[in-house]
């Protein structure tokens, strides 16, 4: 304990818990004067250079000198409320509980538009707010009830710390993959689609032995057993929220694909031997996870470190792709990726990459098709899109422009909705400006209603007007809500390629041909 506690009219008062606060406050002050070294006379080049640096530890000290003076507070609370113990901890529980419920509102509404009400414009900060509360409400929780359970006797302070430091070495043994949501999800995820796609599951005495929803021995297979042609690429975002920011033009993460061949991110890869499609799966879709590259930058550690404090994590740590130390022994302490991801420490350079949902880059896959220089791409864009203002696809052709200096020539005006709420097309077709002689074509496929689709599909809309792009917060489809997005997608493709049938007939196995054919059927009409 620090030094005798000071009572004033009631109120525990421990002045010495803010010294090493005080400490890095003066240490933060001694960089901040000499930052104002040669304010009065010339500054040589060698201050010159030191400043960014100088500012940087200056500020960070300033950062951890209010952090333990917060700490320091919030513990003062809790030594001055310990009858309220259960109470703070109830309260603490509770926002923490709400801060899940409300995670979906991670990310959203933090592009930058305007906002036409107060409550749009607080309403992306609420679960970062409800973070930090319970974090601090946590701790004065613990504080109160320490003081409580413990008083002044040491030998009981010293096993309350080794109480608290047992499951911390615990943690330090576990798989993250395995001590978290990243498990459930995936066996859920092979249950639902892998295991459906058996061989012969389709036949009548198939399926009816086929309908277990927990996970079965044969529904996950490895991702290196794939067949070699067509080459499946899972995307994903390798998150740098605690790395060099400017290498990623403060983006938060990099791109990077899973596939038969390994882990790849830019120019080098991997192998992953041991690495299964349910779990690539599971970290493209890792949209709830404690580190969302630009969101977790947004929102601060806090929510980091709620979220991975109660394990709302979905994301795999790969190998970092190089071609030296190929044989990099395996961890000692594997449970260290876990604090890893409680306090944003993610980087794209380290030895171990962390990745989650391919939406904190690129939400399309777009940017890695242009990377290998694909000339034929037919892009399915199923994002909640309720004001169709085309965000993930206006962000991926900004970044492939930006990385790959290439062009993506599109009209997308026939798939905004007019003022009867429909598009006028399913579909458009653009180009790939790879180089002056070198072109490829793009086919996009917006999810949308023309007029001319199933009555089935008509009805939904009439009562349901935000499909077909519903939030993805609704996690829970009804028989109607799954078939009704089940059939637009199949009417959409019908109606986008029906022309391939008698294009092939007459030139069979010509890509190019259906491609071009697509240009001229979907290009838009000039006005005139």
């Amino acid at each position: 304990m620090p030094a005798s506690p000071v009572a004033t009219e009631g109120w525990i008062w421990i002045p010495r818990l803010y010294e090493p606060s005080l400490i890095w406050l003066a240490a933060g002050a001694i960089f901040i004067l000499f930052r104002f070294k040669g304010v009065l006379t010339a500054s040589s080049t060698g201050h010159r250079v030191m400043l960014p640096t100088n500012d940087r530890v200056a500020m960070r000290l300033l950062g951890v000198a209010t952090l333990w003076a917060l700490l320091a507070t919030f513990w003062h609370i809790g030594l001055n409320l310990k009858s309220a113990a259960y109470l703070m901890g109830g309260a603490a529980a509770g926002t923490a509980g709400l801060f899940g419920l409300l995670r979906n509102w991670i990310g959203k509404g933090m592009t930058r538009q305007r906002k036409s009400s107060f409550w749009e414009v607080i309403k992306p900060y609420v679960p970062q707010v409800l973070a930090y509360l319970a974090i601090g409400l946590a701790w004065a929780a613990l504080a109160s009830a320490l003081i409580k359970i413990n008083g002044s006797d040491w030998y009981d302070w010293y096993t309350s710390g080794l109480i608290m430091a047992a499951p911390v070495l615990f943690v330090l043994l576990v798989d993250p993959h395995e001590f978290g949501l990243h498990a459930v999800y995936r066996d859920r995820i092979c249950r639902a689609y892998l295991g459906a796609a058996q061989p012969g599951a389709a036949s009548d005495a198939k399926a009816k032995d086929n309908r277990q929803t927990d996970f079965r021995r044969n529904d996950d297979v490895y991702l290196n057993s794939l067949e070699a042609r067509p080459l499946q690429l899972i995307c994903c975002a390798a998150n740098n929220v605690g790395g060099d920011h400017l290498a990623t033009l403060s983006r938060g993460a990099r791109s990077a694909v899973l596939s038969r061949h390994g882990f790849a991110m830019g120019g080098a890869w991997v192998e992953q031997p041991g690495l299964t499609v349910g779990s690539a799966i599971t970290a493209s879709a890792a949209a709830a996870n404690s580190n969302m590259g630009s969101v977790s930058m947004r929102v601060g550690p806090a929510v980091s470190f709620l979220m991975t404090a109660l394990n709302l994590r979905l994301g795999l740590w790969v190998r970092l792709p190089r071609e030296h130390d190929p044989d990099l022994p395996g961890h000692v302490l594997p449970g260290w990726r876990f604090f890893k991801e409680m306090i944003a420490w993610t980087a794209t350079t380290a030895r171990d990459i962390h990745l989650s949902d391919g939406g904190h880059f690129d939400n399309l896959g777009l940017y890695e098709l242009v990377r290998r220089h694909c000339r034929y791409i037919i892009l399915s864009d199923a994002t909640a899109d309720p004001q169709v203002a085309f965000d993930d696809f206006g962000n991926t052709i900004r970044r492939i422009r930006e990385d790959f200096g290439v062009e993506i020539e599109i009209d997308i005006e026939p798939l905004k909705l007019g003022a009867d709420g429909r598009a006028q097309q399913h579909a458009v077709v653009g180009n790939i400006d790879y180089g002056p002689f070198d072109k490829g074509i793009l086919i996009y496929l917006k999810p949308s209603l023309t007029g001319d689709e199933p009555p089935d599909i008509s009805q939904y809309k009439s009562r349901n007007s935000t499909f077909p792009h519903e939030s993805t917060g609704d996690q829970f489809y009804d028989e109607a809500q799954w078939e009704s997005y089940r059939r637009l997608g199949v009417h959409t493709v019908n109606k986008v390629f029906d022309f391939v049938e008698h294009v092939l007939a007459n030139e069979p196995e010509r890509v190019q041909k259906v491609f071009n054919e697509a240009r001229h059927v979907w290009y838009p009409t000039p006005p005139v």
